[in-house]
């Protein structure tokens, strides 16, 4: 049984990891990736909206690394 429950472990570890997910994919442990805005006030607002609208329940907005936008993600 001891065995089961560290293979467990590590499977709950690479989950959190992201081990073994394509990094393209939009759909991430961060949480789910609803598009680029720019300036950040959009991105904010976009992201009131669908929480108003209940698509969502949380939200926030990240710096994309790879330009000037803001990336909005959300929890579903």
């Amino acid at each position: 049984m001891k065995g089961m429950s560290v293979f467990i472990a590590g499977l709950v570890v690479a989950g959190a990891l992201g081990v073994g997910a394509s990094p393209a994919a939009a759909d991430t442990a961060a949480g789910v990736e609803r598009g680029k805005y720019w300036p950040y006030a959009r991105c904010i607002a976009a992201g009131a909206r669908g929480a108003a609208e209940g698509l969502w329940s949380r939200y926030y907005c990240a710096r994309d690394a790879a330009s000037a936008f803001w990336v909005l993600w959300t929890d579903r």
